[in-house]
């Protein structure tokens, strides 16, 4: 391994430098943008839905909630409810 010439050795440790510089200012945003895009898309294609429900007057809450169960029932949602004053 060590008979080889020093200028390729040279070479080769200028040559894997300059991608790892490309990989760490330009590949590795690029690789992190595409990852978030791929667990969106998972998301989607799993069907995970998530229904939020404002609360707001006391006297909704009973009908909205029955509204919200049957919804969150017929498309396996999560309910978030959230109370505005």
């Amino acid at each position: 391994m060590f008979k080889y010439s020093i200028l390729a050795w040279i070479v080769t440790s200028i040559w894997c430098a300059i991608g790892l510089f490309v990989y760490r200012f330009y590949a590795y945003r690029r690789e992190i943008e595409h990852i978030r895009k791929v667990r969106t898309l998972e998301q989607i294609a799993k069907k995970e839905y998530n229904l939020l429900v404002c609360l707001s007057d006391q006297s909704n809450i009973n009908s909205l909630s029955q509204i919200a169960f049957s919804i969150a029932k017929k498309h396996s949602a999560n309910i978030i409810f959230f109370v505005c004053s």
